[in-house]
């Protein structure tokens, strides 16, 4: 059986600025390993450049935002609470339309035990909404 506690949000504070987030906690009954509780929780801010009221339509179409998020869950075998992984993200995103847009970003990755995974890194993107 598993249930699943979800807040999401999201404040926008002028037509360019924003702030959104949200917060998972779960719960997953098992055979093995009782019950695991995996949660965590991200906040970020986005600004669009199109406030700055430039004569710039390139410039305009581009959005900065900063990320922080949070995660806990479990060693592999689900015996006892794994490690807590921050990540901090600043990035840039140019909106091609409003439902597409290329995002490229830098993360830093804190956490006593990262399991394999890089302590930063580039991603680049393409992203379509609907």
């Amino acid at each position: 059986m598993w249930s699943a506690l979800v807040v999401d949000t999201a404040i926008h504070l002028s037509p360019y600025l924003e702030v959104k987030g949200e917060y998972i906690k779960t719960w997953q009954e098992t055979s093995d390993a009782g019950t695991i509780q995996p949660q965590g929780w991200w906040i970020q801010a986005g600004y669009k450049l199109a406030g700055l009221n430039l004569d710039a339509p390139i410039v305009n179409d581009f959005e900065l935002v900063e990320r922080y998020d949070t995660a806990r869950g479990y060693d592999a075998d689900h015996s006892t609470m794994g490690s807590t992984v921050n990540r901090y993200t600043t990035g840039v995103l140019y909106y091609i339309t409003n439902t597409l847009w290329l995002e490229g970003d830098y993360e830093w990755l804190a956490s006593h035990n990262l399991n394999g995974l890089p302590s930063s890194q580039f991603i680049a993107q393409l992203s379509y909404g609907f």
